[in-house]
C-alpha cells in the first residue's frame, strides 16, 4: 500500500489464495479461487480493468483491485499496456491501449472501461499472451497459434491485425512465451521460436540478425517446458532438467562474455 521502494520481499495486503501471480511491465495480477483475479499497480490506460468500489477508474493502485469482469477467468496476460483473459470454456477477452490493434477487436480504439462486458476476441483457446503492442493465443487439437496487433513486432507481417491471423509453422505449440520482439514455446519434444533474431534470440545457430518465421530451437529437447522468451535471449528446462540459453550474452548465465545463436547451459544454478 505504498510507493515507496522496498529492497527485500513484501507481502501483498489483502491477497490470499492465489494460485498464479502474472507480472506485467507496469501492472502485476494474481489469479484467485473461482475465477476470481486482482491486480494492481499502474493503471494509466486502465489496462486491468480495476474499479474502486464506487465503480470509478483510478490512474494507479498501490492496493489490489478485483478484475470486474462477469465470467470466472482461467488465464491472465499482462501485456505493456494491455491486458488479455481466458475463460475456462477458451474465449479471448482484452481490454486497455489499443493503438497496434493489440485487443483484436476490429478496430483500433482503445477499450479503457472495465471488462464486465468485453467480446470475446476468439474462442476455443488453451492459451493466451500479452506483449507489447501485440497479443497471440494457441489452440487444442492441431491448430495453431494465432496473433493480432502489431504483427512486425515480432516479424510476422508489415501489417496491423485488427483480429487474429493464424501462424504458419507453429501446429501444436504450446507454453507460449511472447516479449515485445519473440516468441517461443513449446513444439512437440523441443523448442520453437520466431521474431527478431539480432542476439541469436531464436537459437537457430544462424548469424541471420532479421526477423525470421517460426521454426526449432536447435540442440534441444524439453519435456514440458517451462520456456521463457526475453527481449534479447531466451531460456528452457531440457529433458534432464537443465536450464539452457540462448541470445545475448549476459543473459545467458555462462560465463562466456559473448551471445550464443545456440542453447548454453546456464552455470552454477543451486
Amino acid at each position: 500500500a505504498t510507493t515507496l521502494a522496498v529492497t527485500s520481499p513484501q507481502r501483498v495486503l489483502g491477497v490470499s489464495g492465489a494460485r498464479r501471480v502474472i507480472v506485467g511491465e507496469e501492472t502485476q495480477c494474481a489469479l484467485l479461487a473461482a475465477g476470481a483475479a486482482a491486480c494492481w499497480g499502474g493503471t494509466s490506460l486502465h489496462a486491468f480493468g480495476g474499479a474502486t468500489p464506487d465503480g470509478a477508474l483510478v490512474t494507479f493502485s498501490a492496493t489490489p483491485l478485483p478484475l470486474q469482469t462477469a465470467w470466472p477467468v482461467a488465464d491472465l496476460s499482462v501485456g505493456a499496456n494491455h491486458l488479455c483473459a481466458r475463460s475456462a470454456e477458451g474465449a479471448v477477452r482484452c481490454w486497455g491501449a489499443n493503438g497496434g490493434g493489440q485487443l483484436g477487436i476490429g478496430t483500433l480504439a482503445d477499450r479503457r472501461a472495465h471488462p464486465l462486458s468485453a467480446d470475446a476476441v476468439t474462442a476455443g483457446a488453451t492459451e493466451v499472451v500479452a506483449g507489447a503492442r501485440i497479443s497471440c493465443a494457441a489452440f487444442g487439437g492441431r491448430r495453431r497459434v494465432a496473433c493480432w496487433g502489431s504483427l512486425d513486432m515480432i516479424g510476422l507481417s508489415r501489417e496491423v491485425a485488427v483480429v487474429p491471423q493464424e501462424v504458419p509453422g507453429t501446429e501444436g505449440w504450446r507454453g507460449l512465451s511472447l516479449t515485445a520482439r519473440v516468441l517461443c514455446a513449446v513444439s512437440g519434444a523441443g523448442v520453437g521460436c520466431f521474431g527478431e533474431n539480432r542476439f541469436g534470440q531464436l537459437g537457430r545457430a544462424t548469424s541471420m540478425t532479421g526477423p525470421e518465421p517460426a521454426g526449432d530451437v536447435v540442440d534441444l529437447r524439453v519435456a514440458d517446458g517451462p520456456v521463457a522468451a526475453g527481449t534479447t535471449h531466451a531460456c528452457a528446462v531440457d529433458l534432464f532438467g537443465a536450464v539452457r540459453c540462448w541470445g545475448e550474452d549476459t543473459a545467458l548465465g555462462d560465463g562466456a562474455g559473448f551471445a550464443r545463436s545456440a542453447p548454453t547451459y546456464a552455470r552454477d544454478l543451486p
